[in-house]
């Protein structure tokens, strides 16, 4: 071999390593979303066994929603339910109580729609005599 021919090998040995310098980096690395991009529908917490209590202004609980499990997605801010159990109450009347096979809060946690064997009970007090009502889907607004 000559000097000329070492030269070109180690000018091509130079330029593949120069490439692969180049191309290593970004087939490495994943992609980052770009603020054009939709944001992905992935959940960022869930929680098994939960009980979540939401108090009036006086300190009094408004209602309580209990599950076997809540899973919340940033990108639409809403969370799925497995068998949820909502208590509501009221002044001077019986709790109301909501059972579902599964569930969805949404509009910022605002409204909560119950979906799947849906039963809700209420026991008799002055207000009324109480009853029970079954249904395979039922909104609730929380306020």
């Amino acid at each position: 071999m000559t000097w000329d021919s070492n030269k070109t090998i180690i000018a091509v040995v130079l330029l593949l390593l120069l490439a692969l310098s180049l191309w290593l980096p970004n087939a490495l690395v994943k992609p980052v979303i770009g603020l054009g991009s939709a944001p992905r529908h992935e959940p960022d917490y869930y929680a098994e066994n939960f009980t979540s209590t939401m108090m009036s202004a006086q300190g009094e609980p408004k209602y309580v929603l209990r599950g076997r499990k809540i899973t919340h997605f940033p990108d639409d801010d809403t969370a799925l339910l497995e068998q949820p159990q909502l208590t509501q109450y009221a002044p001077g009347t019986a709790p109301t109580h909501t059972t579902a096979d599964r569930g969805k809060i949404y509009n910022h946690g605002k409204e909560l729609l119950m979906l799947g064997n849906v039963r809700v009970t209420r026991g008799k007090d002055p207000a009324g005599p109480g009853g029970e009502i079954s249904t395979q889907e039922l909104h609730v607004i929380l306020n």
